[in-house]
């Protein structure tokens, strides 16, 4: 069983990626895991790291397709060690600077609800 913790303001998720298409399709599969429970899709980087400021969430889905995937990934890292992050890639090389620099999880494109399932449960 996958547990988030509730925070305050109560959102469990935040999901990065710049393609819009791509956010759907994961709304879509993770409304499957989280039905209401709270998630945020944003499509550029600095709306995430504000959103982050304002409201910690329990993880971050970020795109390691983009180059700023892992340097985000990084800096959210460095600032609340407690926040869970997963890179997505649709890239094998992004799975090992992954986890070299720390990063929680790594999910390989496309990937499926079984395979999110797992991931999160593998960073509990």
């Amino acid at each position: 069983m996958i547990r988030l913790r509730d925070n305050e303001k109560g959102t469990l998720l935040y999901i990065m990626n710049k393609n819009y298409e791509t956010l759907k399709e994961y709304e879509t599969l993770l409304e499957k895991i989280f039905p209401n429970r709270p998630k945020k899709y944003v499509t550029h980087y600095g709306d995430l790291e504000r959103l982050i400021q304002d409201n910690v969430p329990n993880v971050v889905l970020l795109d390691g397709d983009s180059p700023y995937g892992l340097i985000t990934a990084k800096k959210i890292k460095k600032e609340n060690k407690n926040i869970k992050i997963i890179l997505s890639s649709s890239k094998d090389n992004v799975a090992l600077d992954a986890y070299q620099n720390g990063i929680d999880g790594y999910l390989k494109k496309p990937f499926t609800v079984e395979t999110i399932k797992k991931i999160l449960e593998t960073i509990q």
